[in-house]
């Protein structure tokens, strides 16, 4: 399994976004710092530019692994698998 380390790619007031690359695939985590609706709409928009950022990278699929599957639904992930009864894995296609 090749990992490559874990970079932030994106950072505000209210949301930091970090990257890392495992077995070929990106997975990104998203910490929103401010609990608001503002914040979550920032998200949603922030959100959008890194998915094109990474099409455009070549990449056709994204993941994340999350406790909240609230933000996840808003920004458009779906559930790939459930690891326990609070975090999911969930994914973004590209293309």
């Amino acid at each position: 399994m090749s990992n490559e380390l874990i970079k932030t790619i994106y950072q505000d007031d209210y949301i930091i976004v970090q990257a890392e690359i495992i077995e070929g695939n990106p997975y990104l985590h998203c910490t929103i710092l401010e609990l608001k609706k503002s914040a979550m709409k920032r998200g949603k928009e922030v959100w959008e530019d890194i998915k094109e950022g990474f099409y455009y990278e070549g990449f056709n699929t994204i993941y994340s692994v999350s406790p909240n599957p609230r933000f996840i639904k808003f920004i458009g992930g779906t559930l790939v698998k459930q690891l326990d009864e609070k975090v999911g894995v969930y994914k973004w296609e590209l293309v």
